[in-house]
């Protein structure tokens, strides 16, 4: 028989493992339950059963065959950059120059040589050069010879009022010969003139008075069209003459 004291003892632990209840354990799953496989094991109150054709992970991810992945970036054969740019197998370019007929400067070469009228004043003689556009509107003088005189340049004076800015001028011309001629296809307030149909007008007077009119020149060029390479047929007072676009 125990004595009483050891008596105690034994009842205290039988009632402090009975408040207790029954011991958990932590439990792994054996080997057939890996990587698709189904097992089951109880202890203590826990269960665990292994997942069947599919795999999911902590934290709610689930790969069905497929790839979603964080952030809603989705790849689905073709190619979405961020910021709305989509690329679909082509490039178009914005901002580029596209020709349609509006202004554009140019190249304008304008030669010409001219032919004695026996006038009184011969072989001096006054000369100018100008433009007109598609409605025959003066557009600017490119050269005038003999300012002095410039008023018996009748046909010149009457298109332009006797407007020299921007031309070359230069003194009476002490005689007949080749004139070259320079335009860059701008007006007089240097804006670059609209396609159409523009022509040169060349005229010299060698005399005061010329009955009929004097010598007079006009070619009538495109402008806004490209290259251009025009030879008129020599005329009575004007003879190899050219005009080329650039």
């Amino acid at each position: 028989m125990q004595p009483k004291h050891e008596q105690i003892a034994c009842l205290l632990a039988l009632a402090l493992l009975s408040a207790c209840g029954p011991t958990e354990a932590t439990a792994s799953l054996p080997p057939s339950s890996e990587n698709g496989g189904s097992g089951s094991l109880e202890t203590g109150g826990v269960t665990s059963s292994g997942a069947q054709g599919g795999v999911t992970g902590s934290g709610g991810f689930t790969s069905p065959g497929g790839a979603t992945s964080p952030g809603g970036f989705t790849s689905s054969g073709g190619f979405t950059a961020a910021g709305g740019f989509t690329s679909p197998g082509g490039f178009t370019a914005s901002g580029g120059d596209t020709g349609g007929g509006g202004a554009s400067t140019c190249s304008l070469t304008f030669t010409f040589t001219t032919v004695s009228n026996g006038g009184e004043y011969a072989p001096d003689n006054v000369s100018a050069v100008w433009v007109t556009n598609p409605s025959s509107a003066f557009v600017r003088t490119l050269e005038e010879n003999g300012r002095i005189r410039q008023k018996h340049l009748t046909a010149w004076e009457q298109a332009s009022g006797g407007s020299t800015v921007d031309a070359v001028t230069g003194a009476t011309n002490r005689s007949f010969g080749t004139h070259t001629v320079h335009w860059d296809c701008t007006d007089l307030g240097g804006a670059a003139v609209p396609g159409g149909t523009y022509t040169l007008s060349a005229e010299y007077a060698d005399s005061n008075f010329s009955f009929g009119g004097n010598p007079l020149l006009s070619v009538p060029v495109p402008i806004g069209s490209g290259p251009q390479s025009i030879h008129p047929p020599d005329a009575q007072y004007f003879t190899n003459v050219s005009v080329v676009v650039q």
